[in-house]
């Protein structure tokens, strides 16, 4: 599947699988982005769930809150809300202390 979409000078094109999910996961900062701007600028948070379910956060994070989005083996969880964007970081902390069941 092929398509492209243009106007204004700008021409963007998706094509296969990778094109399509990178057409979704820009839809879905839009849907954060639309969510916080439609709030009064004083209740304007940068961070919450899209559809309750898709955690986004446009706040600039600290070196901490980056490593701890990736490397955190007291959590247990293996998803964890990403540090900066839309979606979820792998917790390699919990993958590494996860025990071995063979």
């Amino acid at each position: 599947m092929k398509f492209a979409v243009g106007g204004g000078g700008l021409r963007f094109e998706v094509s296969g699988l990778r094109g399509i999910l990178t057409l979704f996961a820009l839809a879905l900062v839009g849907l954060g982005i639309a969510d916080q701007l439609k709030r009064p600028s004083g209740e304007r948070t940068w961070h919450g769930k899209i559809w309750g379910v898709i955690p986004y956060d446009f706040r600039v994070p600290s070196l901490e809150k980056l490593a701890r989005s990736m490397w955190d083996p007291g959590d247990e969880r293996v998803l964890k809300d990403r540090a900066f964007g839309v979606g979820w970081d792998l917790n390699l902390g919990a993958v590494a202390k996860a025990p071995d069941r063979r």
